[in-house]
Parts: structure tokens; sequence; C-alpha cells
């Protein structure tokens, strides 16, 4: 059974807080991949451009002066969970990305459906982004893998600069142009580089803000493959 979380907006992290490149109104990330994301989170401190560190801590758990207030402290945990209950009930529904129309360095038009099958990786960079140009050889290695699909979206530049850019490398991932910052807008996103997690049949799965690194990336991966085992 597919369960999900409410709408959060795009600034789920892997620290977490998805997302400097954040939506207020982004979709319910699932609840199930959620979860695993967190329980697989390291510690270790990763370079990030301009992203959000998320402010949520632990906090050690107290003893209550005597067992009438641990009562009283359950009784309250407990309602509030059944008041929110109903709250959450209705967006767990998944979400699905329409058929997006995108425009390729080229200046052809392409759409989000034409990669069905595929886990798409919408990610939002800039020659100037020192951590992009980092992450893009390793995106560029997944997207050779048979299965994946990584749409490197290009932000507020033009397609000669990129060009000029690319000339130094020999990516194989579609390049795609977001000449006036309408896409990235359109998903809240603004700052760089940022991921969004789309899945084979489109269904919204995360938005990483922020460089992803080798163990990033495969913890990121193996959530998702979890996820969709639940799902079968």
């Amino acid at each position: 059974m597919k369960r999900h979380i409410g709408v959060i907006g795009l600034i789920l992290l892997m620290t977490i807080a998805l997302i400097g490149c954040s939506s207020a109104n982004g979709p319910a990330v699932p609840e199930t991949l959620n979860d695993t994301i967190e329980n697989n989170q390291t510690s270790t401190d990763k370079d990030t451009d301009d992203s959000v560190q998320d402010a949520d801590k632990d906090t050690p758990n107290q003893e209550p002066a005597d067992k009438e207030n641990e009562t009283n402290q359950e009784d309250q945990e407990n309602s509030s969970e059944s008041e929110n209950a109903g709250d959450t009930e209705s967006e767990r529904e998944p979400y699905y990305f329409d058929n997006l129309e995108l425009t390729t360095l080229d200046g052809e038009t392409a759409h989000l459906h034409d990669y069905e099958g595929q886990l798409i990786i919408l990610n939002f960079w800039a020659t100037w982004c020192k951590y992009c140009v980092k992450e893009m050889p390793l995106l560029d290695e997944l997207n050779a893998k048979d299965g994946y699909t990584v749409l490197a979206v290009n932000v507020g530049e033009d397609p000669d600069t990129v060009n000029t850019y690319l000339e130094d490398y020999d990516y194989s991932m579609p390049i795609m142009m977001d000449e006036k910052n309408e896409l990235a807008a359109s998903f809240g996103v603004n700052a760089f580089p940022t991921s969004i997690f789309i899945g084979p049949d489109f269904e919204y799965y995360y938005t990483f803000p922020g460089m992803i690194d080798d163990a990033t990336l495969n913890q990121l991966l193996d959530a998702i493959q979890s996820y969709q085992d639940s799902k079968e």
C-alpha cells in the first residue's frame, strides 16, 4: 500500500532540507521512500552550493517527574497522532508529473514523457556553479547506465555559453535549456545544483538540493529501489 506524507515542498534534503532550492507548493514525497532515505543518512559533511541545512535536531528524552506526568504525556501524544491522521490521509496520493515540454540545447522540443520507463533525474545547473561542475561527471556516468536518464537543465544562460563550456567535456546526457528560468521557478528551484528524482511512471520521488557525491547518490538510489520494491 502506498503511503505518502503531506506536502512539504521541494526542500527535502539528504541532511534533510530539499531545498535554498525550495518550493512551498511541491508534491508529497512518498513516505516509505522518505523514511528509507532518512534511515540511510550519514553524518559525513558534503560540499554544497547554496543548500539548506535542516534546523530540526533530536532532543534528548527527559524522564517524567512521576508516572502521572508520563501517562499524561503519552495521552497527549496519542491524541495528537489521532488528530493528524485525518489530515495526512488525504495527502497520501502520489504526485505524477505532466508531460513537461523541454527545450534541447539545439533548440528542439522534447517532452518528459519521452523518457517513460527510465528513472529520470532533472538536474538544474549553471556553468558558473562550481559544485554543478563537480557533480556532472557522476551524473553523466549514471545516465550511461540502463534504466537511468539524467536531463541536465541549464538555467538562465544562453546556448552559446553552454556550448562553449561543453567543448571541454564529452557528456552523453541530454542537455536542456531553461533560459528564462521558467521551468526552475515552477519547481521553486533557486539554488544550484538541485536534482529532482522522477519514477519510470513519472511519479515524483525526491528532490535533493546541493552537490550529489557518489555515496549520496548510492544512498538515494538504494532508497528508491526499496520504495519501488514495496509497491510491487
